[in-house]
């Protein structure tokens, strides 16, 4: 089985990231891509972040009708501060197969900066979504060749929205469509999220 790995906060989740498991499972030839929601994120513990069982649930509605898409709610579990490498570990344990960890080149470039990013190589491959115009060259350049060799890069165009802008038009009381299908923005709207 081979699976991709799409982790984050996801706070809410949007076409963008369906956008890129769907480019993952076409270009790396994925039978599966699990969406991986942080409990808590190591690089945002100042923003205050929607509760973990909501950001589940807004996954979900997201990810109806998509059999090869699930959500994976492990790291809300396990509790605490999300670690990747923690996550990998208990998956490759849990469920044996080859392993990609999707990233954008941004979480890419900060790659190093990740809790034991040698070990997590080990666990899996990244398949990195470029959003901008960076050659892969110069991507791969600033890594070291260990971690290097283990990228396969994935083609895709990029989706101009991100979950900070949805959650200020939903702040601004704007429509986040077509971003979010309609029933996980009257989710947001009914829970009154990002008011």
């Amino acid at each position: 089985m081979k699976t991709g790995v799409l982790g984050g906060t996801f706070d809410p989740p949007h076409i963008g990231h369906l956008a890129v498991a769907e480019a993952a499972i076409q270009h790396l030839g994925l039978d599966e891509v699990l969406f991986v929601p942080a409990n808590r994120s190591p690089f945002k513990r100042t923003r205050p972040q929607t509760p973990a069982r909501q950001r589940v649930e807004m996954l979900e509605l997201l990810l109806q009708g998509r059999p090869q898409m699930a959500v994976c709610d492990i790291e809300v579990e396990r509790g605490g501060v999300s670690y990747t490498v923690e996550t990998l570990a208990d998956l490759t344990f849990a469920r044996p197969g080859e392993y990609w960890l999707l990233l954008g080149s941004d979480a890419l470039l900060g790659f190093r900066q990740w809790k034991n990013p040698e070990k997590i190589v080990r666990y899996a491959r990244i398949g990195a979504v470029p959003r901008d115009f960076r050659a892969r060259e110069e991507l791969l350049a600033l890594l070291p060749p260990d971690i290097a060799e283990r990228v396969d890069f994935i083609p895709m165009e990029p989706v101009p929205i991100s979950s900070s802008e949805l959650r200020e038009r939903a702040a601004n009381g704007l429509s986040l469509q077509p971003w979010v299908p309609a029933e996980l923005q009257r989710y947001i709207r009914e829970h009154r999220l990002y008011q």
